[in-house]
């Protein structure tokens, strides 16, 4: 056999596999990446964020564009629950509302 051998192929990081998966439409917990892997899927989501930034001088670029959005086709309730109730535990201060 002189054939070279095949190179193996590159192990990709989580992070790597995480971006993939998320370009690819699939949902990515973030929060079971380690610090390390979080940073480098954030490096891969700036580079892609400045892929396709569009820019003033961007033949694609438009001044003050605004959307007229339809109303949703599902529920989300998510931000409507009004059975928030403060902890001790809370880092966060909630202003004062009269």
């Amino acid at each position: 056999g002189g054939e070279p051998a095949a190179a193996s192929p590159r192990p990709i990081s989580a992070a790597q596999d995480a971006a993939n998966r998320k370009l690819a439409g699939d949902d990515v917990d973030l929060n079971h990446l380690d610090k390390e892997e979080l940073d480098e899927y954030k490096r891969l989501m700036e580079v892609d964020f400045e892929r396709n930034a569009i820019r003033p001088g961007d033949p694609r670029y438009q001044h003050d564009v605004q959307v007229e959005f339809e109303e949703p086709e599902e529920d989300c309730g998510w931000d409507e629950s009004d059975d928030y109730v403060a902890s001790d535990d809370d880092d966060m201060e909630l202003p004062f509302l009269p």
